[in-house]
Parts: structure tokens; sequence; C-alpha cells
């Protein structure tokens, strides 16, 4: 099986989006050197400005690998009013998602390339300008394969 550091490059991230990215590569099968990926990661204070989020890059041929997805970062945007910004801790890997990497016709819709892979998620408000919502509640969601949504 190949190895993570073969297959992706980890410029910086934190440790939830580490989880989430060996999450992913194990349940495709392959498997994880840890002290490999260790060296490629850089751990620094989190200020909840920048999101790590896995793209769908390109469409699998068989079975899905590491070169089908991007790792990027992104700005997070202000929160407008009624909208919660939640920081996810665990996420729902199910196998219809590989269908979902197929372009063609199926009971769910193809994920369109470049955006963020769907996938049903838990985690906590990390901010609030919902009056139902407040920091540190604790949320379930289809918030996707990143680290942060809104």
């Amino acid at each position: 099986m190949p190895k993570v550091q073969n297959q992706i490059q980890i410029v910086d991230t934190h440790e939830t989006s580490e989880t989430l990215v060996v999450i992913c590569l194990q349940r495709c099968g392959h498997q994880i050197n840890r002290t490999l990926l260790n060296k490629h990661l850089s751990y620094k204070e989190h200020t909840m400005t920048m999101n790590q989020q896995i793209l769908l890059d390109n469409r699998p041929v068989g079975e899905a690998t590491a070169a089908n997805f991007k790792l990027v970062q992104t700005p997070i945007a202000e929160l407008q009013e009624g909208q919660v910004l939640v920081r996810h801790h665990y996420l729902s890997l199910d196998p219809y998602m590989r269908g979902r990497m197929n372009d063609s016709k199926s009971y769910a819709a193809a994920q369109p390339l470049g955006e963020v892979m769907i996938g049903g998620t838990v985690g906590e408000v990390a901010d609030s300008r919902h009056p139902k919502f407040k920091v540190g509640d604790q949320v379930v969601g289809m918030g996707g394969w990143q680290e942060f949504s809104v």
C-alpha cells in the first residue's frame, strides 16, 4: 500500500486536520506511517482564521487514493447574523461517499470537483451570531471534510 508521504504534501496543519487526513487515507486502505507523517506537520496555536479543507481534486478510477484529493487552506469569513462557526471533532466516512466520487447517475448527486467532500460531522460551536446557539454547544450536521464549517 502507498504511504501518505508519497501521496500528498502537507505544508501546515492542525491536529484536527491531521486526524481527518489519516482517517480518510486509512478508510481508503492506506497504511499510515505516523513518524513520517508527523515530519510534515507543524502544530501551532489555533487562531480560527484559516480553515483546512479536503477537496475532491479528480475522479478516482477504481479504488480512491490520496492522489484524488487536495488539502487546502482557506480563510474563514466573518459570520453573518444567524450563522454559527462549527469546529469539527468527528467525521462520518460512509461507503456511499465512494459512489458520489463518480460522475454518474445514482441515488445521490455526484460530488463536484474542487469542492469540499461532503460528510456528516459532529462538532462544537466555535463562534456564534445565532440566538439559539452559544460557543461550546455540541452540534451535528453535514459539515464535510474540513476543520470548520459555517
